[in-house]
């Protein structure tokens, strides 16, 4: 499959409603921008997230999403640039870093849980 029709079934998805599994990390510099201190650009990344309307964080961990310190996973209909735009909204370009990628459930490990 190329690019533009990988691209191409993402937005038929996305126009049929059916959810996808995203990877979202960042990493936010500790430093003051235009848009806050690290502690609020990191307090709007998580809100967001928490919030993100009809998105639906995975279960399988103690802070539903959370996977990580800057990681969650998130199910949505929306595509990948679209959760990108809507998160980036308090992050600065060039010195935050975010990044939204899709998660084949169907390939992947994990650690047994103890």
């Amino acid at each position: 499959m190329s690019g533009n029709d990988y691209a191409l079934g993402n937005l038929a998805e996305e126009i049929l409603g059916i959810p996808t599994t995203y990877l979202v990390t960042y990493r936010l510099a500790d430093t003051t921008t235009a848009n806050g201190s690290r502690d609020d650009r990191y307090e709007a990344v998580v809100a967001k997230l928490r919030d993100f309307e009809g998105a639906e964080p995975n279960s399988y961990f103690e802070d539903a999403g959370h996977t990580s310190t800057s990681s969650w996973m998130i199910k949505t209909t929306t595509s990948a640039k679209t959760l990108l735009n809507h998160l980036q909204t308090h992050l600065t370009p060039g010195v935050d870093l975010l990044e939204v990628v899709e998660v084949n459930l169907n390939n992947r490990a994990r650690m047994t849980r103890a």
